[in-house]
């Protein structure tokens, strides 16, 4: 018997590509003079990396309360296998294996951290579906097989409910069966249930928002595939919800309204082709079609609910085969589906979209001509689109942008003044009056990479090129220009940053940084820069 092939993901080797991936989706304020933080000395909790520092960490995530981090460790070689940690965020306590020791069989697998940020759920390879509290207070527990004894585990696949109560799994019960579904608590007080029919595959599948209920894909030989939903603990049966339609074959698109009352999701219809609908989660109803007819061989690409569930965007080529446009459509279909992009050029596409928080207004990326750009609309198109974005040189393009927790702003990194050079621009959501340009860039030319917002969008964190090419650094800024930036890592090792999060409560940035002579770190620090980093690391 032979041990299942080691991951290879790794965290360092995605920050490249992530740099010039288009993370999504606004002109004015390029990069401030940078700060500088006086040199102090981090308080680091941890003794040296196991294996003289050969380890790395591959991933990292932040509880919901942001009160602590749960991470893995690769320890570089076949021998120890990766393992996983706890650490609260502000160095009470040291690190806390979360798994139990493996034997050479074994390595860890997938893993998310519940909802509600009290456990991690995770996969032994050859060891099984396993979950433990993020605080280390008890150990943790087998709550489910993952596969057959013969099988490699590779179409085993899993996810925690919304609630943090239980978990959704699809193992591999052997090279020739379907896959089933099935629901597991997270504290293992029950034994699993099975959800989906005897005989059916279950191809997708994720919980209803309050956790009470899964929704799944599944097909069984002659019958097609269609939209389920059963209550997670299995007490009721599965009800179908693409009634007279089907959701095809592949991955389906739905989503559900905020009150989590209705889903709405993407199928076929016998007389009327391919539709958006939407119908009630405990199939009370029919479906109603929300999307207008489309040409013979066009298709829907995706589609997104406002926050306050009483619109929904969908991207189709619904006109001209082959153009992707942008519409909108009421949740309860009492109104005219409405055309929400400027007219594009002859080759333009509607390339991304994103409601405001307040749900009044949408971001729209339309590229033309080879080039993109940014614009805002009112969601029932009560005005043009405007562009958000400044004139760009030749060769230019909106690389990433993101609407403020407040709705009023969007920022968008892009080339506007130099091509290849990415900076940072806020700009109105509505196209008014943009901020001045007020300091160019670093002087090498280093660039932007990715950003993201504080919780209560005063304030993004971007990580920039600024001293090294090559080798990022972590920065906050006031998105209203009231002071300059402020270097959150000058206090951390050299190194390249390979990611970072923003915690719910905005108080830390959570970074990890790659360090030769002992191995590598995660760092907390409030954004606003109020205390000094602290080092959070395995022991």
């Amino acid at each position: 018997m032979s041990a299942p092939r080691r991951q290879e993901s790794r965290q360092s080797s995605r920050v490249r590509a992530a740099r010039r991936a288009r993370p999504w989706i606004g002109v004015g304020l390029c990069l401030l003079p940078q700060a500088t933080l006086r040199a102090s000395q981090s308080v680091k909790l941890n003794g040296p990396m196991p294996q003289s520092g050969a380890g790395r960490i591959v991933s990292f995530q932040v509880t919901s309360d942001g009160g602590h981090v749960v991470y893995s460790v690769d320890q570089d070689q076949f021998w120890p296998p990766d393992e996983l940690y706890g650490v609260p965020t502000d160095g009470s306590a040291s690190p806390v294996q979360l798994n139990l020791p493996l034997t050479l069989e074994q390595d860890l697998g997938p893993w998310q951290v519940t909802p509600d940020g009290s456990h991690v759920v995770f996969v032994v390879y050859w060891g099984g579906l396993m979950s433990a509290p993020v605080n280390g207070s008890a150990p943790p527990i087998h709550i489910a097989g993952i596969g057959c004894a013969t099988c490699d585990d590779s179409d085993f696949a899993f996810q925690v409910s919304a609630d943090g109560t239980h978990v959704l799994y699809r193992p591999e019960e052997n090279h020739f069966d379907p896959d089933p579904l099935y629901a597991v608590p997270v504290d293992g007080s029950q034994f699993p249930v099975q959800l989906s029919e005897p005989g059916a595959m279950v191809t997708d599948f994720r919980t209803t928002l309050d956790g009470s209920r899964a929704l799944f894909v599944s097909s069984i030989y002659g019958e097609g595939t269609h939209l389920f939903c059963r209550a997670i603990d299995g007490s009721s049966a599965a009800v179908m919800l693409d009634v007279g339609l089907g959701v095809g074959y592949g991955q389906p698109r739905y989503s559900f309204t905020p009150d989590g009352s209705t889903v709405v999701f993407s199928a076929y219809s016998p007389t009327e082709g391919l539709g958006l609908y939407a119908a009630p989660i405990d199939g009370g109803s029919n479906p109603i079609r929300l999307s207008e007819p489309m040409t013979p061989y066009g298709d829907i690409v995706g589609h997104q609910l406002s926050p306050d569930g009483t619109w929904v965007l969908y991207s189709a080529d619904a006109i001209q085969d082959g153009r992707f446009e942008l519409f909108s459509a009421s949740i309860d279909a009492s109104g005219p589906v409405i055309q929400l992009n400027h007219a594009l050029a002859a080759d333009g596409d509607v390339r991304g979209y994103q409601f405001s928080p307040d749900s009044t207004r949408v971001m729209y990326s339309a590229r033309e001509n080879g080039v993109e750009q940014i614009y805002s609309v009112p969601c029932d198109r009560s005005q043009n689109p405007v562009r958000i974005n400044g004139r760009l040189v030749p060769g230019g393009q909106v690389m990433a942008a993101s609407i403020s927790p407040d709705s009023r702003r969007v920022v968008y990194v892009a080339d506007e003044r130099k091509d290849g050079l990415f900076e940072l621009y806020i700009s109105p959501i509505d196209g008014g009056r943009r901020p001045r340009v007020r300091r160019p860039a670093p002087a090498h030319g280093g660039s932007i990479g990715s950003f993201r917002f504080g919780p209560d969008g005063t304030r993004v964190v971007y990580t920039v090129e600024r001293d090294t090419l090559g080798t990022d650094e972590l920065y906050s800024l006031a998105i209203d220009g009231s002071a300059p930036p402020l270097q959150l890592n000058a206090a951390l090792p050299p190194g390249a940053l390979s990611s970072f999060e923003v915690s719910a409560d905005g108080r830390a940035v959570f970074l990890q940084t790659a360090q030769s002579d002992s191995g590598p770190f995660l760092y907390s620090v409030p954004i606003d820069l109020s205390r000094l980093p602290l080092a959070l690391a395995p022991p």
